[in-house]
């Protein structure tokens, strides 16, 4: 099946819910949402910081963010996944 350029975000929202190639685990509290480090990445800018520094998450399939509630997380990577 070919995808068109502005049908990408609808194939990557599919590909993480179906888990197809997630790389990376976020981490709300007792909510773990699996991601893609490239979407997080390239729509986020601590993300992006986040794993292209020496940081401890660069190299972890996990990122713990204590900071953001469940709730909050999951609105959070919706929004990156959709624009």
């Amino acid at each position: 099946m070919t995808q068109t350029i502005s049908s990408l975000p609808a194939v990557f929202l599919q590909m993480k819910e179906a888990d197809e190639f997630v790389d990376i685990t976020l981490v709300f509290g007792k909510q773990r949402i699996a991601c893609h480090k490239v979407i997080l990445a390239g729509m986020c800018d601590y993300f992006r910081r986040m794993f292209l520094t020496n940081m401890l998450e660069r190299g972890s399939q996990e990122v713990v963010l204590n900071d953001i509630s469940a709730s909050t997380g999951v609105l959070l990577v919706e929004y990156l996944y959709s624009g």
